[in-house]
Parts: C-alpha cells; sequence; structure tokens
C-alpha cells in the first residue's frame, strides 16, 4: 500500500494495550497513512484532550477481546469528542461479541482481517473530504452505514462501465456449491471479468486466468492440499481464498499453501471487488 503524503496524513491516536500477531498489520497500514500515535487506555485520550493538544483526526480502538474496554470508558472519549470518527479494530475473539459482550453505540467495527482495504479507502476519503462510513455521525444506525456504502459503490460502478477483459484470462471460481459460484461469478461480471467454475473434483486442465477466487472453509486438509495444487498449477496467478471466520493462523496457513489474500466469509462485496481490480491490475503492468 503506497503511503500517504506526510503533509496530508490525517492524525490518528490509536488505543492499544497489548501487541498482538492480528493486529500488526492494522496497525502498520495506520503508521504508513496517518500520523500515528499510539495510546494504552482510553483515559490517554480525555488526558490528551484535557492538556488542549492538537485534535485527532480518527480515533481507533483495538480490542482484542469483549469488554476489554468499557463501555462507560468509550462513551467518555465520545461524549468529549462526538465529531471525530471513532472505530473498533476487533480482535478474531470479538467476533461472537453481540452475544457474549457489549458493542459499542455508535462506533464503527472492523475486524482485524476486514482492515485492509477499508482502511485505505476510508483514510483516503477523510483526507480528500468525500464523505465515507466512517465519517458519518455517531448516531447513524448500522442499516444505514451498509446503505451508504451501498451507494458509494453504486456511484464507484458507475464510473468504471467499461468491460475490463483483456487476453490475459478470466476470473477462475473454485468452489464445489453451485450458489457460492453464483454469487461470484455475478458479483465478478459486476467489474467486466468473465469466469470460469474449477469445481473441487475437475482435473486442473485449464491454463491462464487473472485471479482465482478459491472458496474454503478452514483452508485444512484436503482444501490446503488443494490451494497448494492451483498455486502450484497456475504459478503467477493471485489467489484470493474466502475462509470461515479465519484467526490468524488460519491466514498464515493459507498463506503458505499459495493465496495472496485471504478474505472472511461471509464476504464483502466491495472488498472482493476492490482486490480483484488492484490484482489484475498489477497483473496486467506486470507489477
Amino acid at each position: 500500500m503506497t503511503a500517504l503524503p506526510v503533509e496530508t496524513r490525517p492524525s490518528i491516536w490509536l488505543v492499544i494495550r497489548r501487541d498482538r500477531r492480528e493486529f500488526d498489520e492494522p496497525v502498520r497500514q495506520l503508521d504508513e497513512q496517518g500520523r500515528l500515535r499510539r495510546m494504552a487506555e482510553p483515559s490517554d485520550v480525555l488526558t490528551a484532550l484535557d492538556r488542549d493538544e492538537p485534535m485527532a483526526d480518527l480515533i481507533v480502538i483495538a480490542q482484542a477481546y469483549p469488554d476489554e474496554f468499557s463501555l462507560e470508558a468509550v462513551e467518555a472519549i465520545r461524549r468529549r469528542i462526538p465529531y471525530v470518527p471513532l472505530v473498533g479494530l476487533l480482535g478474531s475473539w470479538c467476533e461472537g461479541e453481540g452475544r457474549s459482550g457489549t458493542p459499542w453505540p455508535g462506533a464503527v467495527r472492523v475486524y482485524w482481517h476486514q482492515w485492509f482495504p477499508r482502511c485505505r479507502r476510508e483514510l483516503n476519503g477523510l483526507t480528500s473530504g468525500r464523505p465515507t462510513v466512517w465519517t458519518l455521525p455517531a448516531t447513524t444506525p448500522e442499516e444505514e452505514r451498509v446503505l451508504f456504502q451501498a451507494k458509494l459503490s453504486h456511484e464507484e460502478a458507475l464510473k468504471n462501465e467499461a468491460p475490463k477483459q483483456s487476453s490475459s484470462g478470466m476470473i477462475l471460481i473454485h468452489t464445489p456449491h453451485d450458489e457460492m459460484h453464483d454469487w461470484l461469478s455475478l458479483a465478478c461480471r459486476r467489474l467486466g471479468h468473465g469466469t470460469v467454475w474449477l469445481k473441487s473434483g475437475d482435473p486442473l486442465r485449464m491454463t491462464g486466468g487473472r485471479t482465482i477466487l478459491f472458496d474454503a472453509t478452514e483452508c485444512r486438509g484436503n482444501e490446503e492440499k488443494r490451494l497448494a495444487e492451483l498455486a502450484l498449477r497456475f504459478k503467477g496467478t493471485p489467489i484470493v481464498a474466502l475462509m470461515d471466520f479465519p484467526r490468524i493462523d488460519d491466514v498464515e496457513r493459507a498463506k503458505r499453501a499459495g493465496a495472496t489474500v485471504v478474505l472472511s466469509k461471509p464476504v464483502d462485496l466491495d472488498d472482493m471487488l476492490w482486490w480483484l481490480d488492484r490484482l489484475t491490475t498489477e497483473l496486467d503492468s506486470g507489477v
């Protein structure tokens, strides 16, 4: 990810108590894209405000497990600076927080495996003054955030209506499920990409391909073996692995087997299409 020029980088206050492998990449991205200041506790934010220090453009709270930071501590920040976007960077243990914890009302929730490219999109919008999901008012319901993102995506799609197919091949879809193939194929056509279905039991006779979408569960056993076979057979072709609620160990295992990118299922369509556009563009340009 190309870093923003220093003079345009937003000021980011990151509250994080402990270093965890799942947070390493998101923190690195924040450091590249913003002027990052780390804090250990929400109270450190309040202390900075009491000292009238220059205001942050964005506050990110990295929470490793449910209720690591109390609702009261986060709400104290919200009351003091309701106009500053507040984003929760959440670890894998927080994926059931809606049932076993107390999600912070008004905060945007992004899991560590969703962070890129959302961080890039949002920070670019923040620095350019364009409206983004993260800059919506804290009182915005989650349903309205989803609809707003859909509106932005539709507007972006209208700017890119020209088909992007080229002689370098199609998007190859590897899944055993008819419904998943149909959904992924339809999504790819939104970007103008043709698709070919690589069924799980079929021999790998096909050549070429711009990108491979690999539908998996935990990418263990036969799935891991098949992923490695694909990476060997289509050497140099980027592979986007789709996995069920991946943990950091799952992501690292899939990448060792040959995945270029790992996305969590249920798949966010905007994230997947962003990666397809980026990877196919890099392939065509020889990056």
